[in-house]
């Protein structure tokens, strides 16, 4: 019956003389509002490219992205010859005055002279680990150009497995690969070792840095994509830095700031298998 016909039936094309698409777009809020942010709030969120999520795997990544710069930035410190030397005489057994020069022509062993310690310049660092001393100089910078050798063979194809596998665990085992470098680097006392660890370093920038990028933008809009390249590039300066500054104030030895960067490696690994998941973008 008519009567019982409701006002407007699913054939009907308006209800009480207004057209059906607007009566039913007067039913939608077209202009929701967020409810307004404070002053610092807004300072916050415009400054760290979203809320705490984002702020907290970002700051995290450009952590993990700076993990090795003491094995690369760090070079000139790990590889400075100390000035002043002791060598034992084999006669008397005392300890006497020499230097480089001699003790590279008489072919001494490492137990058979002595850095001065007490000299301000001096750095217990790579060239006595390594017995580099009288290395020849392309020797000791290969150590620096394995880092980039790596670096180019890896950067081929890692970022292009983590676009057909997934993000999250090409970067995750590129940081598993990073810790066990850079522990190999402070337990081996053999040149040709070291080579080997500082390669699988430089290899493990493709995972680390490039898809490690892609990964945190992912989570970030657009907009902020810019700000955050931004500021991995700030950081790695900042590391510098901080890295010049422990050398000279802190500690003149290689070994207390490799361990606290290893440290730190293991953890963020952590952090990001368990606490971060797949990239939603790569998963859409």
């Amino acid at each position: 019956k008519d009567s019982e016909r409701s006002p407007m039936s699913s054939t009907s094309s308006s209800y009480k003389g207004v057209p059906y698409n607007t009566a039913l777009a007067k039913t939608v809020y077209l202009k929701p509002k967020s409810p307004p942010l404070g002053t610092c709030k807004r300072i916050w969120v415009k400054c760290w490219c979203g809320c705490f999520f984002q702020i907290l795997i970002l700051a995290v990544y450009i952590i993990t992205a700076n993990l090795a710069d003491p094995l690369l930035f760090g070079l000139p410190f790990l590889e400075k010859e100390p000035k002043h030397f002791e060598c034992k005489d084999q006669d008397s057994g005392e300890w006497k005055t020499c230097s480089k020069g001699e003790i590279c022509d008489r072919h001494l062993g490492k137990d058979e002279y002595r850095a001065d310690t007490n000299d301000e310049e001096y750095f217990d660092n790579w060239v006595n680990k390594y017995d580099l001393l009288c290395e020849p100089k392309m020797k000791v910078g290969l150590i620096g150009s394995m880092y980039f050798i790596g670096l180019i063979v890896f950067i081929t194809f890692v970022p292009l497995i983590a676009d057909r596998f997934g993000r999250k665990w090409v970067f995750f085992v590129t940081n598993v690969v990073s810790v066990i470098a850079q522990l190999g680097l402070i337990l081996t006392n053999d040149l040709y070792v070291a080579y080997f660890f500082e390669f699988l370093v430089g290899g493990t920038f493709a995972g680390r840095v490039i898809v490690g990028l892609s990964y945190i933008m992912d989570y970030h809009l657009p907009k902020w994509h810019e700000s955050i390249v931004f500021g991995l590039l700030i950081s790695e300066a900042s590391t510098t830095i901080l890295i010049t500054f422990w050398y000279q104030n802190i500690d003149r030895g290689y070994l207390a700031l490799q361990l606290v960067f290893l440290i730190v490696a293991v953890l963020v690994a952590i952090f990001f298998l368990i606490v971060v998941p797949e990239s939603p973008k790569w998963l859409y």
